[in-house]
C-alpha cells in the first residue's frame, strides 16, 4: 500500500523528522514550511560559533595549549579533522581533539554550518540583485555573481582559530 498523507507511519516519520531539524537548525527551522530560514539560520550559526569557540578555548586552556599564533583547522579527503601547517602544538592538539569527540563533532558541523550561512548570503544577494536588474545584461551579471559567490564558498573548507573566535575561510 502507497504511503499518503493520511497514514499513521508516514505522519510519525515526518514527525521525528520535522523534531531531527528543529534539533539542528533550532528556530531556523520552520516544520509547516518544512523549511529553513536564511537569516534566522545565519544568527543560529553565528550564535552557535562563539559558544564552539569559547567551548574550544576553554579546552585549549585547560590542556596548556595557547591559541596566541592561530590555529587552521582543515577536513582532510577523508573526513578527519585535522590542523594545517606548522603550528608549535599540532600534535597536542591532535592528541585534544582525539580525547573530545564531540568537539569535534561541533567544529566539523560547525565547518559545515558557517559554509551553508555563506551560501544562504549568496543567494540573498544574488535575489537582491535579481530583483532590482533592469535588463538582460543586468539579469546575467547577478547570475554571474551569484555562481562566482558559490564558487568562493566552495573553496572555503578550513576554520581559523584566533583570539577565541572561529571564522570560515579559504586554504592557504
Amino acid at each position: 500500500m502507497p504511503l499518503n498523507a493520511g497514514t499513521g507511519f508516514q505522519a510519525q516519520a515526518l514527525g521525528q523528522g520535522d523534531a531531527l531539524m528543529r534539533t539542528i537548525y533550532g528556530s531556523a527551522y520552520d516544520p509547516a514550511r518544512r523549511m529553513i530560514s536564511g537569516p534566522a539560520f545565519q544568527q543560529k550559526v553565528e550564535e552557535d560559533t562563539a559558544a564552539i569557540g569559547k567551548e574550544l578555548s576553554d579546552a585549549m586552556a585547560a590542556a596548556g595549549i595557547s591559541n596566541a599564533n592561530g590555529i587552521a583547522f582543515h577536513i582532510n579527503g577523508s573526513g578527519v579533522l585535522e590542523v594545517k601547517g606548522e603550528h608549535p602544538d599540532k600534535e597536542r592538539i591532535h592528541a585534544m581533539l582525539d580525547a573530545d569527540p564531540e568537539l569535534t563533532g561541533k567544529l566539523r558541523g560547525n565547518l559545515h554550518s558557517q559554509r551553508m550561512a555563506a551560501d544562504f548570503a549568496v543567494e540573498a544577494a544574488h535575489a537582491e540583485r535579481f530583483k532590482a536588474a533592469k535588463n538582460d545584461g543586468e539579469i546575467l551579471a547577478a547570475w554571474r555573481t551569484a555562481v562566482s559567490g558559490h564558487e568562493t564558498v566552495a573553496r572555503m573548507t578550513d576554520l581559523t582559530f584566533s583570539g577565541g573566535r572561529l571564522k570560515l575561510s579559504e586554504p592557504a
